[in-house]
């Protein structure tokens, strides 16, 4: 259960996050007649599209200084919007990566539920009726990480470079996870480099996890000379009710499915 909802509170966080930045990037609150502060640069918003859901630290190649030589919108404006559209090409729309299979599992929870008073008393209808709403947090995952902006493929940037694809060593790995700062970050490193378990996608970068994604975008976007201005970072960063709403939401969507699977097993089983 805590997997999950770490993971769609990290959804929902960068989901807020992301909102805010588009919001607010070239808004102000200041008087008339004060000049008005710039947000995000141009090739900061590449950089906030572009490695968003790329990993940048402790990786064989780093996206954002590979992709910043050929995304330069200052310097190349139409070449960098022709890649910039081709990218956003290459990924599937929301209705048909989400959308239908959200319908689909809908539609099916619906029907067994419709015909389970012909299943009264049947203890493997029950358990198994239980054990897919129980694993509903996937289409919630799967939905909250399909409304992010950045690409969940490096494939896409990897193609753009037009480099060859670095393979890592068990070795290197561990190496690169003891040079993690924080502690969970060195334990999540290892347990990957350990799994011996092969990348999702053989590019040459590659994709960070949902719960790693926020927390990298949000230093990154420290680092940035807009955050430094009070009028843009008080306007992006969450309030205390903000975070609890957050909690709260995340919280729900995880004991809401847990809740009802225990209420539909048990309410048959006690019908025998």
């Amino acid at each position: 259960m805590r997997a999950p909802g770490l993971s769609i509170f990290s959804g929902l966080l960068e989901v807020v996050l992301d909102f805010s930045i588009i919001r607010y990037q070239e808004r102000s609150h200041l008087p008339r007649g004060r000049q008005q502060p710039q947000g995000l640069t141009k090739c900061q918003r590449v950089q906030f599209v572009t490695n968003g859901s790329q990993a940048i630290e402790w990786v064989p190649a780093d996206p954002r200084k590979e992709l910043g030589r050929i995304l330069d919108i200052d310097e190349r404006p139409e070449e960098t919007e022709v890649h910039l559209r081709a990218m956003l090409d290459c990924q599937y729309p929301f209705g048909a990566a989400v959308g239908a299979p959200i319908l689909l599992y809908i539609s099916s929870l619906i029907y067994s539920l419709a015909t389970l008073h012909n299943a009264e008393g049947d203890h493997d209808t029950a358990r198994s009726l239980a054990s897919g709403i129980w694993w509903m947090n996937i289409v919630h995952i799967a939905a909250i990480s399909a409304c992010l902006p950045a690409s969940n493929n490096p494939s896409t940037a990897a193609a753009i470079v037009k480099m060859q694809r670095i393979k890592v060593s068990f070795q290197q790995r561990l190496g690169n996870a003891s040079e993690h700062s924080e502690i969970e970050d060195r334990v999540q490193a290892r347990l990957e480099a350990w799994s011996r378990l092969s990348p999702s996608y053989h590019a040459r970068y590659e994709p960070m996890s949902i719960w790693n994604k926020c927390k990298s975008k949000a230093s990154w976007l420290r680092r940035t000379a807009a955050c430094k201005q009070p009028w843009f970072r008080n306007n992006i960063e969450l309030t205390l009710q903000g975070w609890i709403f957050l909690t709260f939401v995340a919280f729900l969507l995880t004991l809401f499915r847990s809740v009802l699977a225990f209420w539909i097993e048990y309410t048959i089983q006690r019908l025998v």
